[in-house]
């Protein structure tokens, strides 16, 4: 038994893939079937929402922009999967436990120390989403196309700028910030879509 993203969770690796379910998920008794086939369980309001029991939902890179937009009651002008690297970061290569029982905790170690730093509210893997007025951050799981919960934002008056750098599925993103401090992430695949709308917005 694990804990992840503040609940108790069973894992179970299958090939090369690991399956996750919630503790209560796991003890809940088995849906009676019917000529083999299970009966459906009522949908519930997490359902409705496309979130899991772990409140998160999938959403491909091309979905982020419209339904984060509805969700924040915003217009993003640009919304990218990003994390953070470090040393350890190579273990994401060797398999799904080596990005979740190494890469990750690593990597969320780091965020933490940077948001103590500088108070810009980072995760392990997340979520970048920009608006006219400000850099918001969602926690997520980019290897599941999975997105949680809205972890906070800051506001565009601190930040000074916004590069990437040219790269394949993922690319370095640096954000300068006004006193500074520069943050340095990765950002998969059109990346280059959250400094434009920077700049866009300094330009107007």
């Amino acid at each position: 038994m694990l804990e992840l993203f503040g609940a108790a969770v069973q894992v179970r690796v299958a090939g090369d893939e690991v399956l996750v379910k919630s503790a209560a998920a796991a003890a809940r008794p088995r849906r009676p079937s019917i000529g083999g086939r299970r009966c459906r369980r009522p949908v519930d309001a997490d359902d409705r929402a496309g979130r899991d029991a772990f409140g998160m939902k999938h959403l491909k890179d091309d979905e982020l922009v419209p339904t984060l937009s509805t969700e924040l009651g915003q217009e993003l002008r640009a919304a990218v999967y990003a994390r953070v690297n470090t040393a350890l970061s190579p273990a994401r290569m060797l398999s799904p436990l080596g990005n979740y029982f190494i890469a990750r905790p690593a990597a969320r170690a780091a965020a933490q120390r940077i948001t103590e730093r500088t108070d810009v509210p980072l995760d392990a893997a997340m979520i970048l989403g920009i608006t006219t007025d400000a850099l918001h951050v969602w926690r997520a799981d980019p290897m599941l196309n999975r997105v949680g919960e809205h972890a906070g934002q800051v506001s565009l008056d601190r930040i000074s700028d916004i590069t990437v750098a040219p790269g394949r599925s993922w690319q370095q993103v640096t954000i300068v910030l006004a006193e500074g401090e520069k943050i340095e992430v990765e950002g998969r695949g059109a990346a280059h879509a959250l400094a434009a709308a920077y700049r866009e917005r300094r330009a107007g």
